[in-house]
């Protein structure tokens, strides 16, 4: 969310009525001022248009102008352009889909399959990414990627089944593993912060500091945190563990795309990275398991259910921050805040109550199978 903003005190005192009086008190004094006459109902008008201006237009106006203020998306992004930034476009879904059919189908690139549209959502569309042809066997495992990008897009194994347009020649169609990778346009949110975070990290190094690679690997689609470890020794490898935008350890096309950006392979003049004596990784983390437990007194009206959901939505939040340890006490203070909780009790970290130490290359992850809320009696 966009910092709270202070409205400067020569835009206070703007209200429709209190500007009105003011009004009112500036007629000579033999002109009646009363409310129902001529003159009051002449200039209230003038008064709420003023007052919008002050109160509203006025104000949206100065916060716009600030990036940690804007909320408006359109101006936020020429924010970002002015620091030559750019919002980070939604990224598509890939699966790997095995087809049956009569050997020798054609099937073109873009050919579309897709999911099966049900009450709560339509269908999402894939395309595939090359020609291809049924072999000899009548089985063919061809790439595809989601038509449109965004979570939508990964969806679980077994659901793309059908074809937009059927093809003669073709029998069967399914994904025998999940559709990942897909990932929305980048919120307001994640853009201010790196506009705010540009703009704060002027007059540091930007010549390889270990900020200069988390900043360039955060600028490709699709990341959603870096974690860097620098040079140990004499070799200059340095390390980027990411992430994608979920939380979830990157793909290796994701890793791929930050080590193009960074060292730009095939045109120095692009190269972002020290030209000499730097030797870049970029990897995916090890995923480390941290479940949490714990008794919940919840609030008149509130649900164990809720607040699990609340609460794992809180923890993923912050363990995506976690770089050296999970802290054992931000744990309890995450569950304390989360909306409906009275009370709490018996907390356990990964089965204590001591911190969890991380090692470079780990990321801590969770989800709704390994926290569990009981409610108390």
């Amino acid at each position: 969310m966009a910092e709270e903003f202070e409205l400067p005190d020569f835009l206070k005192s703007q209200s429709a009525e209190e500007i009105h009086q003011r009004m009112l008190s500036n007629l000579p004094d033999d002109i009646d001022s009363s409310d129902g006459g001529f003159p009051s109902d002449l200039t209230k008008p003038t008064a709420i248009e003023k007052a919008e201006m002050v109160e509203f237009s006025l104000a949206e106006t100065i916060k716009n102008i600030f990036p940690q203020w804007a909320d408006d998306a359109t101006l936020l992004d020429y924010h970002a352009q002015t620091r030559g930034m750019k919002r980070k476009a939604a990224v598509s879904s890939t699966a790997t889909l095995t087809v049956t059919g009569e050997a020798g189908t054609k099937i073109p690139s873009g050919f579309t399959f897709c999911t099966e549209a049900t009450n709560d959502a339509a269908a999402v569309e894939f395309e595939t990414t090359t020609d291809a042809a049924i072999p000899d066997n009548g089985i063919l495992n061809i790439s595809v990627s989601a038509v449109d990008g965004g979570v939508q897009g990964n969806v679980s194994a077994n659901s793309i089944t059908l074809q937009v347009k059927p093809l003669n020649g073709l029998n069967s169609v399914t994904n025998s593993s999940a559709a990942i990778g897909g990932e929305d346009e980048e919120s307001d949110d994640a853009l201010r912060k790196r506009v705010v975070e540009y703009d704060q990290t002027q007059g540091q190094s930007f010549v390889g500091s270990q900020n200069d690679y988390k900043r360039w690997s955060l600028e490709v689609d699709g990341v959603g945190s870096a974690k860097v470890v620098p040079a140990q020794d004499d070799t200059g490898l340095v390390t980027i563990i990411i992430t994608d935008a979920a939380g979830n350890p990157a793909s290796s096309d994701l890793c791929t795309a930050v080590y193009n950006h960074i060292v730009s392979p095939n045109d120095d003049s692009q190269r972002l990275a020290p030209v000499n004596g730097v030797v870049l990784s970029v990897i995916t983390p090890t995923a480390f398991d941290v479940r949490v437990s714990a008794t919940v007194r919840p609030e008149a009206s509130y649900t164990i259910v809720g607040i699990q959901s609340a609460f794992l939505a809180a923890l993923k939040a912050y363990l995506l921050t976690c770089i050296d340890d999970v802290k054992y006490n931000k744990i309890c203070s995450l569950l304390m805040d989360t909306q409906g909780v009275s009370d709490y009790s018996n907390v356990l970290l990964n089965g204590g109550i001591s911190n969890i130490s991380l090692t470079a290359s780990q990321l801590a992850t969770t989800d709704s199978t390994k926290v569990v809320l009981s409610s108390a009696s």
